[in-house]
């Protein structure tokens, strides 16, 4: 492309006041820079009128439409020099479906029609005669020929900038040797107070990761301890629990915000019942150690929700299906009954 677009006008010999009006429209687009291609100029006698519409429809750059009802009338029926052109343009078009090389300029089209069926839909530039704003419109011509987007004003700041809310802050990365339970807590009541679901999951991950490995630690710990001895059994289910602590807390902390998507602890209690694998071989204390887990889960998770007043939370837990019978009594690692248990821990 030339430093100067190159513009074929295509238009139908209407009468000599529009043969005029096309001759002044190339003439003030020549004296702004575009080089205009117009049968009235370039067009000799005995040269071949199809072959000059045709090499001037394709190596424009731009080609103007002029469309009047006479236009219209000729494209659409195929009728003489224009009816040729309207063939050039559409094998253009079907070359290059929704090409903006053609441009249609309306004149004086009085019906509902405005555009040869070949053009579509295009937007038109407006050059009624008479018409309000001719000199927007021709202007308009001008800018799109040169290529030149009209003038967008500055992006400014958003009015409403001091009612966004301060960015959701991430949960805290506790590797494993920092998962301590107040670590865990702290990054549990942050996330939930910015009502962040993504945050919550990740940090969720986070605390489960490391939990069933310490579990299976735990069971190869006491593989060859007696554990008869009440005292010993109840130890060694503190133990437990303290490697599970941080994922606890963080359960406990989606039921203090009392927010439901945080603190429906169904699923973290079903997984604590199935820990796999889990060898059911040896003493009781090694082999019921996941319900004693969720025993000990929903006693925390009880406490939690009378002291929020959401006992309908407890008894949706208790109501689990997956809830072995003895989780609402004593499990055998603490003896099987509150007795026992009250004894060892107090």
């Amino acid at each position: 492309m030339s430093s100067s677009p190159r513009v074929f006008i295509s238009y139908s010999h209407d009468s000599s006041p529009h043969k005029r009006w096309v001759a002044e429209l190339a003439s003030y687009l020549r004296g702004h820079g575009i080089d205009v291609e117009l049968d009235q100029w370039d067009l000799s006698p005995g040269e071949d009128v199809t072959l000059f519409m045709e090499r001037g429809v394709r190596s424009a750059d731009r080609v103007l439409v002029i469309c009047t009802d006479h236009y219209l009338r000729k494209a659409d029926g195929g009728v003489g020099g224009v009816g040729y052109e309207r063939m050039v343009v559409t094998a253009e078009l079907v070359r290059d479906v929704g090409s903006r090389k053609f441009v249609p300029v309306v004149r004086a089209c009085r019906g509902l029609a405005k555009l040869p069926t070949f053009l579509g839909a295009r937007l038109y530039i407006d050059l009624t005669d008479g018409g309000h704003d001719y000199d927007a419109n021709l202007e308009a011509l001008l800018r799109e020929l040169h290529n030149v987007p009209k003038d967008k004003p500055p992006l400014g700041p958003s009015p409403y900038a001091a009612r966004v809310p301060p960015a959701v802050p991430q949960p805290a990365q506790l590797p494993v040797p920092e998962l301590t339970p107040t670590n865990a807590y702290a990054a549990a009541i942050s996330v939930t107070r910015a009502n962040d679901l993504m945050g919550w999951r990740q940090l969720v991950k986070q605390v489960r990761v490391p939990v069933w490995p310490l579990l299976h630690a735990w069971r190869e710990k006491y593989r060859d301890a007696a554990l008869g001895d009440p005292g010993e059994r109840a130890a060694a289910l503190d133990d437990a629990v303290e490697s599970l602590a941080p994922l606890f807390v963080v359960a406990l902390a989606g039921v203090e915000s009392g927010v439901e998507r945080f603190r429906d602890q169904r699923s973290l209690l079903d997984d604590l019942l199935s820990v796999s694998p889990w060898e059911q071989g040896g003493p009781e204390p090694l082999t019921d150690l996941p319900s004693s887990l969720g025993f000990v889960f929903q006693a925390l998770h009880g406490a939690v929700c009378l002291s929020t007043d959401q006992v309908e939370v407890a008894l949706r837990l208790v109501d689990t299906q997956a809830l072995p019978r003895h989780a609402i009594g004593w499990p055998g690692t603490l003896g099987g009954s509150w007795h026992e248990a009250w004894g060892l821990h107090h």
